[in-house]
């Protein structure tokens, strides 16, 4: 029925119906075993590592952690940027992006959109100028992806941090060969139903430089097991996190497409 089920799906590329199948299969066999514990939830080893190191080497990133979806993600950075009681000025209209960062109690201003329902820069220039905020916030869509190259230059020039949703564009370029977000200070991905047409199961990432915001995204975000490992912590932390930990079978199916797709 799984079989039949994939055959009809529109998937990608990078990832076809037997492939994805074919790793349904490797999960189901791992069982209970151990190999399967040592990466799947506690660790982050082994196909999670992998794949997060892949994205971040995509991106030139330092640090990449995988969740259960790009919202979680979202929210993480929120969570994880102190976001609270800070001014985010938003360029993104669309409630997927924002909602994270008001519930992590940040206020936020909306943007001038050009076309494509994207920031336009020159707009945030200006808005700069005479509104001061703590950080900005931009998303690319299906219609349209934010100069990122632009807004780098802004947000470096008002010191500014500069996070990027980019569930709808992975892989995409602009002019010049510029990979679209590649130049905000966090990125986040989807590989969802619906995220660039890319379907392994739900999951996302977070992708930043930045190794404070980074430690506190996996303590907010994954199982303590592995801030502790880590961060050779001798104590874990307290479980306060929200555990958006992906589903083993989204991430051996992230990790089909991803050699796949780095190949090509």
């Amino acid at each position: 029925a799984l079989r039949q089920r994939l055959g009809s799906m529109q998937l990608n590329p990078w990832l076809s119906p037997d492939e994805l199948l074919a790793e349904f299969e490797t999960w189901l066999s791992l069982g209970g075993s151990a190999e399967k514990r040592k990466w799947e939830i506690p660790f982050g080893e082994g196909p999670v590592r992998e794949v997060e190191e892949q994205l971040a080497s995509l991106y030139g990133k330092n640090h990449a952690l995988l969740c259960n979806c790009a919202t979680n993600a979202l929210l993480t950075l929120a969570l994880a940027a102190d976001s609270e009681g800070k001014t985010v000025l938003s360029g993104s209209n669309s409630a997927w992006t924002t909602t994270p960062f008001l519930l992590a109690g940040a206020s936020l201003v909306q943007a001038e959109l050009g076309a494509g329902g994207v920031v336009d820069p020159s707009a945030v220039r200006v808005q700069l100028d005479s509104q001061p905020v703590d950080a900005l916030l931009v998303a690319d869509t299906h219609c349209g992806l934010h100069d990122t190259v632009a807004l780098r230059e802004i947000c470096e020039a008002h010191e500014l941090p500069y996070w990027s949703d980019a569930a709808q564009s992975f892989g995409q370029r602009l002019g010049g060969g510029v990979l679209a977000s590649s130049q905000a200070d966090a990125v986040i991905l989807s590989f969802g139903a619906g995220a660039g047409k890319i379907w392994m199961g739900e999951i996302g990432a977070l992708l930043c430089d930045d190794a404070d915001l980074y430690r506190e995204a996996v303590r907010i975000a994954l199982h303590p097991h592995r801030f502790g490992r880590e961060f050779s912590l001798q104590q874990e932390p307290a479980a306060v996190g929200i555990k958006a930990t992906p589903c083993p079978f989204a991430v051996l199916a992230l990790r089909r497409f991803l050699r796949n797709y780095l190949a090509s």
